[in-house]
Parts: structure tokens; sequence; C-alpha cells
């Protein structure tokens, strides 16, 4: 009987623990529309500062699909691959056969999705903050 128990036990921590990174990725999935880049802490300090990237002429558009696959728009730029929840938010892609990926440190807050990189070359920091794009309402009044 203790087996039974032990082994019914494991089998519930087993499936609680997968059904939170199943929960915690399905809140990432969406169209997401950047609107400001803040750079800091760069050995530069002319580079340091906030842009505005809202939707003028061109937008900042990060799509994570549920099946794995992401794309990335920067105006007519589009870039694609597969992305990975693991503690950080991995986008990968393939560049001439090898895949490469940025990691982001990723926080949501209501209807934002913040991306922070850790540095760059240039010793920056970038995040981005990310405001969730709502569908199209497909629905006409006649």
């Amino acid at each position: 009987m203790k087996k039974i128990i032990l082994l019914l036990s494991v089998v519930a921590l087993i499936w609680v623990m997968g059904c939170k990174d199943d929960d915690e990725s399905d809140s990432f999935v969406g169209t997401w529309v950047a609107q400001t880049l803040t750079v800091s802490g760069c050995d530069d300090p002319n580079r340091n500062g906030t842009s505005n990237l809202q939707c003028s002429d061109a937008c900042y558009r990060l799509t994570l699909q549920g099946n794995g696959d992401f794309s990335y728009q920067q105006g007519f730029t589009v870039q694609s691959g597969f992305w990975v929840l693991d503690g950080k938010l991995k986008l990968c892609s393939d560049e001439e056969g090898e895949t490469v990926c940025d990691e982001y440190m990723a926080d949501l807050a209501q209807s934002s999705l913040i991306l922070t990189t850790d540095s760059t070359s240039a010793g920056c920091v970038s995040t981005y903050v990310f405001l969730r794009e709502e569908p199209a309402d497909t629905t006409s009044t006649n």
C-alpha cells in the first residue's frame, strides 16, 4: 500500500511540475508590439537613452506562437525561428546553417512584455517594452 501511495505521489508531482511550465509559456503566446527601447549602462554614455518605437513608420512586432515558432518584424525585415522559455526567453533562428539564439530576461506585467538583454558587445543593457496586440475585430456591422 505504501508503494502505491508513493508511486501516486511521484506521478502527481511530475504532472503538477509539467503543467506549470505550459501555463507560463502560454501567457507569452500572442503578438506583441514594441513601444520603447531603453539603452543603459553603455561604455559610451552617448548611447544611453530611450527611443519611442510606436508604429509611425514601421512597427517592431514580435509574434510568439503556441507551437514554438516566432517571428520578429522590424519595418520590412522579418526574422523567424523558434522560441523557448527556460528561465529566459530564447529566440533562435538559422543563420548560415547554424542555430543562433538571443536570450532575454522576460517579465509579464498586465498587458506588457518586458525583454531585457544581459549585455551587448558595447557593454549596454537594452530593455524593450512591448504591449500585447489585440486581435482585429472580424465582426462587421450591417
